[in-house]
């Protein structure tokens, strides 16, 4: 089990990867009958100005799940993983001006179990990521991935595959590989090493948790929590995340929006709701085109500005 949820943490260290990739497989459900578990986050900006001149307001909501087909089982040979997501900015600058849309859709699970002890998942699936014209066939992309396992010891796991994500920000058209090595050092540390994710889970005292993770090149994530009792945390958190969205009728270009975000807040969990809400700042915000983060041009760049957010995560 515990291998099973580090490798969640660290495998889903973005929300984009998080439901359409090989963690919706591997991470262990809940005990207890359910079908699904969902993640919903709301974060509205303060309006701020642009390099421009203008200002823009930015409201998102990002979406994720991923759905089994057997109530009863925690180890369901099949699972089906979502992504909406909105961003709506509301600016005079044409350019970043709208709402931008990406919404996949992922299944898939784990094909066979070897002699060896290598496991092996494949994963496919499909999205679209577009400023508004859901009838772009540009904005259409594919997602597959061909997932290797292999625990070394009790303690000691390699993880490798081949990976396509047509709406990746680097080598979109591209599979590319992958490879990490975890490890748990003890019950209060175990890390990951590997390219381009990677990450560790530390609990230096009983109450304190702090997890860090990141996608290379553009995704990290760090939070520290606090478990007053076993429903009430405080924690504060840092995002460095980018998303692309493709701009219609324009050949192979796509906008993309980049922030980086500093939050806290107060998490409420028991049986029913896990609800978190907080506020922070937005910073070194950025819109940028091009094909991918090879070769893109700044459009505008938006300044620092407090923002609030709420997230509730559920099963059903």
């Amino acid at each position: 089990m515990i291998r099973r949820l580090i490798l969640t943490l660290i495998l889903a260290g973005s929300v984009g990867w998080a439901q359409t990739h090989p963690s919706i497989l591997v991470k262990p459900w809940p005990t207890g009958p359910l079908w699904a578990e969902t993640r919903d986050e709301i974060v509205v900006q303060e309006r701020a100005n642009t390099r421009g001149g203008t200002d823009a307001g930015i409201w998102a909501w990002d979406s994720t799940g991923r759905i089994k087909f057997d109530r009863e089982t925690t180890e369901p040979r099949w699972v089906l993983g979502y992504r909406i997501l909105s961003l709506t900015v509301d600016s005079d600058l044409p350019a970043i001006n709208g709402t931008f849309w990406d919404i996949a859709l992922a299944a898939g699970g784990r094909v066979a179990r070897l002699e060896n002890e290598w496991e092996i998942y494949l994963l496919g699936g499909a999205g679209t990521a577009n400023d508004g014209h859901f009838d772009d066939e540009e904005a259409l992309y594919g997602i597959g991935t061909v997932h290797f396992a292999r625990k070394l010891s009790a303690d000691e796991e390699w993880m490798f595959g081949l990976s396509y994500d047509g709406h990746r920000s680097f080598l979109p058209d591209v599979p590319l590989p992958y490879v990490s090595y975890r490890r748990k050092v003890n019950d209060q540390l175990i890390g990951v090493v590997g390219l381009p994710f990677g990450g560790a889970y530390w609990r230096p005292l009983e109450r304190l948790r702090v997890d860090v993770s990141y996608i290379l090149p553009a995704d990290w994530k760090g939070r520290v929590s606090w478990h007053f009792t076993g429903t009430l945390r405080v924690f504060a958190e840092y995002t460095r995340a980018q998303d692309g969205f493709s701009i219609n009728a324009v050949d192979n270009r796509r906008l993309f929006y980049s922030a980086r975000r500093a939050f806290g807040g107060i998490r409420w969990v028991n049986k029913l709701v896990d609800v978190s809400a907080g506020v922070g700042y937005a910073f070194d915000q950025e819109f940028e085109t091009g094909f991918d983060l090879r070769d893109t041009r700044t459009v505008t760049r938006v300044e620092d500005a407090p923002f609030v957010m709420v997230r509730l995560e559920g099963t059903f």
